[in-house]
């Protein structure tokens, strides 16, 4: 039985103790992958490599950033799955053990990755003989906080209707509620799958807790994913609460920008990735965007320390274009603003208050810098950066067919002489 086909990277008998300390740069090749009942056959143009299920020790062991960083620099993809096996020793009796990297798309990646934890875990453990391969696999994506239905349609091969069936099981079996959050008992069982003994521990504060608490209550009366570029806004002090949709450009007039003391990025389970502010009058601010580049840009805007054109870029980016209002926000003086942005302007970052490709691909560079530091490695949206980027093209392309509509229509109609 074929459970999975797809194209990815792949980087072949990597020496364990490398992608335990520090990794060479590794041989990157284009396969074909396809994931069978006996095991995992990579297809190279030269050769077939196959990873019986019998020699897998470990999948997706946690590795040191520093190897996460090469694999993800060398594949050119965030994305990947380290696969500990077993192979026979060339020299003496005992067999060695391997690591074989797996990169590519993000949504690849998973479905490659969930098919071979539901498949090991229901043959190593009794405690899921009452679970089939797809509602395991469905039980593993749900806690790893997969729930974008187009991905999971992607991934049961787009049969939305054994999605939506299988979903239905795990709840009537108790293992997931209707909100799709796992039960004690699932948690207890996907444990099992990833081979945890120990109950997992939260380790969210106490404060992302209640804010949890908040966003379900919204999403409870709005249950829609946030659409346009409108994003999600809940305002806590003490008891009270506060929650609404702002736009892009408006969240400078709707949020206390000068009053924010401190901001941080978090990915909180419920909710992705989210920016937490907090005030100098102890209220707390929970931003969830519609597109995660302006969480990251937001966040730079707030945080004093960093450079000052950066900046201007960022107010520029989430729709603050009046002078007037930047002064105010980064709290500089006009000749400074002058300054700054003429050197940008020469730099080639902006032209006449509008972000040029060369300044969204400083952002873009920004975005990652940050995913770095905080160690997200999934794919982040950049919908809006996307926009801009497309606009910009559009204009060039209309500025030269005006100057050719007017060039032609000075030639056509010139007075002679």
């Amino acid at each position: 039985m074929l459970y999975y086909e797809g194209e990815l990277l792949v980087a072949i008998d990597v020496p364990y103790v490398s992608t335990t300390f520090a990794i060479e740069k590794p041989t990157w090749g284009k396969c074909n992958v396809k994931l069978t009942r006996e095991g995992l056959e990579i297809k190279l143009p030269t050769e077939i490599f196959t990873i019986p299920f019998t020699t897998i020790e470990l999948i997706n062991r946690a590795l040191p950033h520093s190897v996460m960083n090469n694999i993800q620099f060398t594949s050119k993809y965030s994305s990947f799955i380290v696969i500990d096996h077993k192979k026979n020793a060339t020299i003496g009796y005992e067999d060695i053990l391997f690591s074989t990297l797996l990169a590519g798309n993000q949504t690849e990646i998973y479905k490659l990755r969930y098919f071979l934890m539901a498949i090991l875990g229901l043959q190593v453990d009794p405690l899921l003989k009452d679970l089939n391969v797809e509602e395991a696999r469905l039980l593993s994506l749900l806690d790893d906080n997969v729930r974008n239905v187009e991905q999971l349609t992607a991934i049961f091969d787009e049969n939305k209707d054994l999605l939506y069936r299988t979903f239905y099981a795990l709840v009537s079996k108790s293992l997931v509620d209707d909100r799709a959050t796992l039960t004690p008992s699932g948690l207890s069982i996907i444990n099992k799958v990833k081979g945890i003994n120990e109950v997992k521990k939260s380790n969210e504060t106490e404060l992302n807790e209640k804010i949890d608490e908040v966003v379900k209550l919204w999403d409870d009366s709005d249950r829609s994913i946030i659409v346009d570029n409108k994003n999600k806004v809940y305002l806590k002090y003490d008891e009270s609460t506060l929650s609404g949709s702002v736009l892009t450009e408006d969240m400078w007039r709707c949020l206390p920008i000068k009053d924010i003391k401190e901001a941080k990025i978090e990915d909180l389970r419920e909710s992705g990735l989210g920016l937490i502010m907090f005030t100098m009058y102890d209220s707390t601010i929970f931003l969830r965007a519609y597109d995660d580049s302006v969480i990251f840009t937001l966040k730079g805007l707030l945080d004093k320390k960093e450079d000052i054109q950066m900046r201007i870029l960022y107010c520029l980016y989430l729709g603050i274009v009046e002078e007037t209002s930047i002064l105010s926000i980064l709290d500089i003086k006009p000749h400074t603003f002058l300054e700054q942005y003429q050197q940008m302007e020469k730099m080639g970052v902006l032209d006449n208050r509008i972000i040029s490709n060369k300044g969204l691909d400083l952002i873009r560079k920004m975005i990652k810098g940050y995913c770095t530091v905080l160690l997200i490695y999934k794919d982040v949206s950049t919908r809006r950066l996307e926009q801009m980027r497309m606009d910009n093209t559009k204009k060039v392309v209309m500025d030269k067919l005006k100057q050719k509509h007017e060039k032609s229509k000075t030639t056509r109609f010139a007075t002679p002489q």
